[in-house]
């Protein structure tokens, strides 16, 4: 079913409509006499009877569409779509009207598609205006066959030759959203009719799901059993989830907060509809429980939710009406997202213009000034389609370095695709560049209890002119050797994704891994000897790959420690039985992929091994000779590279065993260690 047709009202001010239509709406309303002459009739045709067939006459459109200007920043332009059956030309009117919550009107999300396609004409106002093809089949979804619709789309309602007013209208981009009726996401046709077959599974597993693991109390039992024969996880079917959520429309940056305003957000696929959050339930439900091996490709929307859709607080939201959606966002305190994990969730989608990675956020309440750095009512950057995508990304740093709230964080997202990038040749090493994929996950979620840079000191950092960073920092130890690069193919408990060597040795990478640390650790000097003689290496191993359990705030370090040396020798175990194609042993069937769960956070990673015998795990492109190093008030330490005239490349972020805690800010304080300074280009 395609969504229900808003009431027949225009939300337009009389002098509005007296402009488009020729009269005013009560003259409208009462010119047609009742068939007895006593009283007004209030069918639709009565109504629009005595000058439908006057605009219908300007509806040929002949001359090309013009713009008018908005008079102000608080002023939008609202469409009027008419009515029209299949292959009827497409026919609206465009308003500009003042930005209000009393509007009535549908927002329409959709993804824009090849910007070369040939456009659609169609006519506005009686003009000819050109649309993409995407838009197109859009508003023919929307257009009812006899009632008027008021929408709203950026493709049309945004004058998108016009820089400046683009800039304009994304500062209230999150207000037409958040004020629209509903949100309606156009995600195209359905030519294989797999849609209402698709929706059906979504909402059969949300349902079993949900009652099986929903306690009383508002948590979830994610451990719970699962009868397998109530699930269905038939993959021809679940193929259709695969189709659903490869669709262009998810993998747009723009619409991740087009969603998040929604009052109500509408998925439309076809002539089939679901609500968007029965979708995101799912995928929150199977990121915990990844035992039950069904795949639906919904870990970036999981993502997507967490970390960008709760960060946004309009009051009026769909992410309330269902178990696990409106739990995650009850706990969006205890995520305590920064706007450097809003802006991350947009480097793996797609933008027509680079600077929207930056752009397509600053509806964020996130995304406004500090009151130390100036009017909390600003946004950190102002929109100018003007600039280079490399400068916005540029300033949208030193901006987030001069924010307290962000300011600890900025290195840790720093994610480098090439080697190339560290060297600083296009933009500072330690400026994190949007328009290029995270390599990984990062450390640096504000929730974890990483304390490395010390737990009240303040990261002070200073932007040079040339945009270099200067700031002060401990030295921790330089990096002696690196293990080949971890991949979730490589650890997954499946050998079909592992690398040939593997596959054909019927050898585990994980064991590998662990024979080579041993040897690794076998031919260290003896002080190094001695930091092992007092913690045994096994369970660091165990530690590490999991990043010691960032969560676990207030667990016990010796249960941890326990639990997980448990449950590393059930993933081992495992990986030897599907290595030898025997299967995994039940009893330890959830233990070993709650391991793997844990250590897919090490993707494009390595360990490593420093001077002193620290166990740690860094960035893809650490070297040996590379240098570990804290700095105050940053949660986790930094990898840099010395240069030739002494300045340093930052690497990226890094988790060293043993200084998690801050324990070399503690010897700083004691006056046991010393600080440096330290310019980071």
């Amino acid at each position: 079913m395609i969504p229900s047709p808003l009431p027949l009202e225009l939300p337009l001010h009389p002098s509005t409509y007296h402009r488009i239509f020729g009269m005013d709406p009560q003259v409208a309303e009462s010119s047609t006499p009742s068939a007895d002459g006593q009283k007004p009739v209030h069918s639709l045709a009565s109504k629009r009877q005595p000058w439908l067939t006057n605009l219908k006459a300007k509806l040929k459109g002949s001359k090309p569409y013009k713009y008018s200007p908005l008079a102000s920043d608080c002023m939008f332009r609202v469409s009027t779509l008419l009515p029209g059956k299949e292959g009827d030309k497409i026919c609206c009117n465009l308003v500009n009207t003042l930005l209000h919550p009393a509007e009535n009107y549908v927002a329409l999300s959709y993804s824009w598609g090849d910007p070369r396609a040939t456009r659609v004409p169609i006519v506005c106002d009686g003009k000819d205006i050109d649309i993409t093809p995407s838009l197109a089949g859009a508003l023919r979804m929307l257009r009812h066959p006899t009632q008027w619709r008021c929408m709203w789309a950026d493709g049309l309602c945004i004058n998108q030759d016009d820089d400046v007013e683009k800039g304009r209208q994304v500062v209230v981009m999150d207000k037409v959203y958040e004020y629209a009726s509903e949100v309606v996401v156009w995600l195209g046709p359905d030519p294989e009719n797999i849609a209402s077959d698709c929706f059906d599974l979504i909402q059969d597993t949300n349902k079993y799901l949900d009652a099986l693991m929903l306690l009383p109390d508002g948590n979830f039992e994610v451990s719970a059993p699962i009868d397998r024969q109530r699930l269905n996880s038939d993959p021809s079917r679940w193929a259709k989830v695969i189709k659903l959520t490869s669709l262009s429309w998810f993998q747009r940056v723009w619409v991740v907060q087009e969603a998040a305003l929604a009052k109500r957000c509408v998925l439309v696929w076809g002539r089939q509809q679901m609500d968007f959050a029965e979708l995101c339930e799912l995928a929150l439900l199977l990121s915990v429980r990844t035992d039950l091996h069904i795949h639906g490709n919904t870990g970036a929307l999981a993502d997507v939710f967490l970390f960008a859709h709760c960060t946004y607080q309009n009051l009026t939201t769909w992410r309330t009406t269902l178990p696990l959606v409106e739990y995650h966002q009850e706990q969006m305190g205890y995520f305590g997202c920064s706007f450097l994990h809003v802006l991350d969730v947009g480097r793996k989608l797609q933008a027509t213009h680079g600077v929207d990675r930056v752009y397509a956020f600053l509806g964020n309440p996130l995304a406004r000034r500090s009151e130390e750095d100036g009017d909390p009512n600003e946004t950190i950057v102002k929109p100018d389609y003007s600039k280079h995508e490399l400068q916005v990304y540029c300033e949208t740093a030193a901006a987030l370095i001069r924010d307290p709230r962000n300011a600890p964080f900025v290195f840790g997202f720093v994610s480098h695709t090439e080697e190339i990038d560290i060297d600083g040749r296009h933009l500072p090493s330690w400026v994190p560049r949007w328009d290029k994929p995270r390599a990984g996950y990062t450390l640096s979620p504000s929730n974890y209890w990483y304390r490395a840079g010390g737990e009240d000191m303040r990261f002070e950092a200073a932007v040079q002119r040339d945009a270099s960073l200067a700031t002060r920092g401990i030295l921790i130890d330089r990096i002696v050797w690196t293990s080949p690069v971890l991949t979730i193919g490589n650890l997954a408990i499946d050998p079909s994704g592992w690398d040939e060597t593997y596959q054909l040795n019927k050898a585990p990478f994980i064991d590998e891994l662990w024979e080579t640390l041993v040897k690794v650790s076998c031919g260290l000097s003896d002080s190094s000897a001695d930091v092992h003689a007092k913690e045994n290496l096994r369970n660091t191993f165990a530690l590490v790959l999991t990043r010691s359990h960032p969560e676990a705030v207030t667990r016990a370090h010796q249960e941890r420690l326990d639990e997980t040396s448990a449950e590393l020798s059930a993933y081992c175990a495992a990986m030897f039985c599907v290595a030898n194609g025997s299967p995994v042993p039940a009893e330890s069937e959830y233990s070993a992929w709650h391991y793997l769960h844990e250590i897919k956070y090490t993707d494009e990673k390595r360990l490593c091994w420093t001077e002193q015998g620290r166990l740690g795990l860094v960035p893809r492109f650490t070297q040996p000779g590379d240098e570990c190093w804290v700095f105050f008030g940053v949660r986790t330490p930094m990898v840099l590279r010395q240069r030739a005239d002494q300045k340093r490349n930052l690497v990226g972020e890094a988790f060293v065993h043993g200084t998690m805690r801050g324990e070399l800010v503690d010897q700083f304080l004691e006056g046991t260690v010393g600080d440096q300074g330290v310019v980071i280009a």
